[in-house]
């Protein structure tokens, strides 16, 4: 085993509550109750409760690579080296794919299920959420690939961290959208919590609250000689879990900045969300990325 993911539990006395063999990106499903993951080197997905039991596969005709749930329309996209391909979680089983979205990494889809955003090597893409041709494509300046990508609640918006800087685009047309904040560089991974809204800007030299437009506001969170690397909020944007280069998992309150547990990781994380109850799924790894 080369990789794996852990849940905490993440409250007034974080803990951990199980450990799961999976591979690389996986999501919430059902509002905590399951795990989807997708697995490096083999063609299918694997689901499972998120105790770890209860593990069945869905096949793919290619190698998986991330996946996004849509919980508004309940399906799943995932992205695979010839594209990406959308399941539906009820209902027929038929699947549609997202044309011309070959190679493509990171997806996220819209709160209303209306629309749904991909990444790829140099490219970032808007596609409807039933698939087909993308209703826009655009290339930017560098040939990074696009990482913590979001949609605004009100869909209006896409957001992602290129480059160490947070590129944000108009839904409707794919033109750069104004931030108005000439703090929102050297950005080393972003989270969104729904139920606020707002923004946490993870940086080497902390942490910062930002509404999605305008001055970001930092927070006085303290990593000690430790390199953050990456974050994630809680829906409720109440806790703040961040991953640093000393192995070492931390969980914040935000409200008071207060560091309330540390975890000890057996690799580096490669992806880490909250489910809607507050517990914690990361995703690490022992060995570098695919």
């Amino acid at each position: 085993m080369n990789s794996g993911s852990i849940v905490f539990s993440v409250g007034a006395n974080p803990k951990m509550t199980s450990t799961i063999t999976l591979w690389g990106s996986a999501q919430w499903l059902d509002g905590g109750k399951r795990i989807i993951a997708v697995q490096p080197g083999e063609s299918n997905l694997a689901v499972m409760k998120s105790s770890g039991q209860g593990l069945s596969t869905i096949s793919l005709p290619d190698e998986a690579r991330f996946v996004a749930v849509d919980p508004a329309m309940k399906r799943v996209y995932v992205s695979m080296f010839r594209g990406v391909t959308i399941i539906p979680l009820e209902g027929p089983s038929s699947r549609s794919v997202c044309a011309d979205s070959a190679n493509a990494g990171e997806i996220a889809c819209s709160p209303n299920g209306r629309c749904v955003a991909i990444a790829g090597l140099g490219w970032l893409g808007i596609w409807n959420a039933s698939g087909g041709w993308p209703e826009w494509k655009t290339r930017l300046p560098t040939q990074s690939l696009p990482s913590c990508l979001s949609i605004s609640d009100d869909n209006s918006r896409v957001y992602s961290v290129v480059d160490g800087q947070i590129e944000v685009r108009n839904i409707s047309n794919g033109l750069k959208a104004a931030t108005h904040s000439g703090q929102l560089n050297n950005v080393l991974s972003l989270s969104y919590a729904p139920d606020r809204p707002t923004y946490y800007v993870l940086k080497k030299s902390g942490v910062m609250i930002w509404p999605g437009d305008g001055e970001p506001v930092a927070i006085a969170i303290q990593f000690g000689r430790s390199t953050p690397y990456m974050v994630s909020a809680s829906h409720d944007g109440k806790s703040l879990a961040i991953a640093c280069s000393d192995g070492k998992l931390r969980i914040f309150d935000i409200s008071t900045s207060r560091l309330t547990k540390i975890f000890g990781l057996p690799g580096p994380v490669a992806n880490m969300t909250f489910s809607d109850k507050g517990d914690l799924l990361v995703c690490y790894r022992l060995k570098p990325e695919f």
